[in-house]
């Protein structure tokens, strides 16, 4: 991956001492470095940076009507790089040879690093919100189901169950017994939240694709 060119491997706690302050220096350095390309524009000229990749996916993710698929690969891959540097960061903090200019420029990096957690947990949220939100209705459909993560199959069958026994205790239960059951077709046509797959959305091209013909439908 891209990264592991602007994180250096952490330097040894052994050999001599002239050895880890000038590998401290060399990760001083990548670490300025990795935190400008990290700071591009996210639909820059770099589009296998994990970091641009995740912002265009959480992007996606938050203005797609429908779930998408988990880009869980990815997310682990974005974590474990996360880790690597805040690992070096402490190890440069505890330098004492580690410079003040040098401590400086590791506050930009830790600020990177939380800019890119918050779209870690923005990307999460979104996805949960839709799960809750069309629950029924990802439960009911396969093809969707194989969208989310292990977790996420889990909350979305948890939030049904809680779901389904507050209707039944707060409204069916009320009502006549042919009309309490959430699983009838009229119940469900009425009842089950829905994606709006009609609605508009914006896109960008990451690459020339050339003239694209949209659907007469489409408006």
């Amino acid at each position: 991956m891209d990264w592991d060119d602007d994180i250096p491997a952490l330097p040894p706690r052994v050999g001599a001492a002239v050895e880890l302050e000038r590998a401290a220096g060399r990760a001083a350095t990548n670490l300025v470095t990795h935190v400008e390309v990290n700071t591009a524009d996210v639909l820059g000229s770099s589009p296998d940076n994990p970091t641009q990749r995740l912002m265009r996916v959480a992007m996606n993710e938050r203005y797609a009507p429908e779930l998408l698929q988990w880009e869980g690969q990815l997310v682990e891959d974005v974590l474990e790089k996360l880790h690597q540097q805040s690992q070096m960061v402490e190890y440069l903090q505890s330098d004492d040879s580690t410079s003040e200019d040098e401590h400086f420029r590791m506050s930009y990096v830790q600020l990177d690093m939380e800019r890119i957690k918050f779209q870690i947990r923005s990307y999460v949220r979104t996805r949960l919100s839709k799960i809750e939100k069309y629950a029924s209705h990802i439960m009911s459909e396969p093809s969707l189901q194989s969208r989310m993560s292990v977790l996420e199959q889990n909350h979305a069958i948890k939030y049904r169950q809680l779901f389904s026994a507050h209707m039944n205790r707060t409204v069916l239960d009320n009502l006549p017994e042919h009309m309490r059951s959430l699983t009838e077709p009229a119940m469900i046509t009425t009842t089950v939240s829905r994606p709006n797959m009609t609605q508009g959305v914006f896109i960008y091209a990451t690459e020339d694709c050339g003239p694209v013909r949209l659907p007469e439908y489409a408006h």
